[in-house]
């Protein structure tokens, strides 16, 4: 399928999309995402690993805002883990599905509306954010703003930098319409710096997802293939193994505001 050209900026090193000046954002308010529904259980086993990944900065005295809590997923295991937790979602039908689910205190705000006139955060978490973000230089000045003295910023994203996105070039499936900026570690570190925060660790991002699931991603990538990645998609036992993926080009990484 069609993918969106990327450009980079010789100055900063920033690369970005041709649709980086569309604004994308409030049409997540829409979103019924189905397909995320049906992985929630490999979800919730991510997130398991990715709270232990970042439970250092975490305590019971710490407020934390999650910005991008979707279907709830990480906020139902990491609310056991602080003070207080608050999540920001567009998707209405997620919100719903993850106050039903999950009884989590979830907003349907936009982020930089909301960072406007909230309280302070200890914590302030964005799992696969950035990248969709109209203006993720902004965001990461409002959420500067907003973290309490020493408080902490945890995000993930995609390093571009990486051995497959480069050995990839257009085929890399991160490359999507709706991805509107790319980084690397180097520009992520500059960018921060920039909005007086200091980057401070990087950690690989393992993801848990089903076979089934991967099946279908890499009939998308591959389609010369895509016969193959179905038959082995209706074997049952197959279908509902449990993979964890890793390239190296996946990374969590975790700011500290800057005194």
């Amino acid at each position: 399928y069609n993918k969106p050209t990327l450009f980079k900026c010789i100055k900063c090193g920033l690369i970005f999309s041709e649709f980086h000046k569309t604004k994308f954002e409030e049409n997540y308010r829409d979103v019924i995402d189905h397909a995320y529904i049906d992985q929630i259980n490999y979800k919730k086993l991510y997130f398991e690993n990715f709270t232990k990944k970042i439970l250092e900065f975490c305590s019971k005295d710490k407020s934390l805002l999650e910005i991008g809590a979707y279907y709830g997923a990480f906020g139902s295991i990491i609310k056991d883990h602080v003070k207080s937790y608050v999540g920001l979602e567009l998707s209405e039908h997620a919100v719903k599905y993850a106050k039903e689910k999950y009884n989590l205190n979830i907003l349907t705000y936009n982020a930089n509306e909301y960072l406007k006139t909230s309280n302070n955060f200890d914590i302030i978490v964005m799992y696969d954010v950035i990248e969709h973000l109209d203006n993720p230089f902004q965001m990461l000045n409002d959420i500067s703003k907003k973290l309490n003295p020493n408080g902490i910023l945890i995000f993930t994203t995609m390093n571009m930098d990486a051995f497959v996105p480069k050995l990839m070039g257009r085929r890399y499936p991160w490359i999507i319409f709706m991805h509107k900026f790319y980084f690397t570690n180097k520009s992520i570190k500059k960018i921060l710096e920039q909005k007086s925060l200091e980057l401070i660790k990087i950690k690989r991002d393992t993801r848990i997802i089903s076979m089934g699931y991967f099946m279908d991603k890499l009939a998308i990538n591959f389609p010369i293939f895509k016969k193959l990645f179905f038959m082995i998609k209706k074997i049952k036992i197959l279908n509902k193994l449990k993979v964890k993926v890793n390239f190296f080009d996946l990374n969590i990484y975790i700011a500290k505001k800057s005194s």
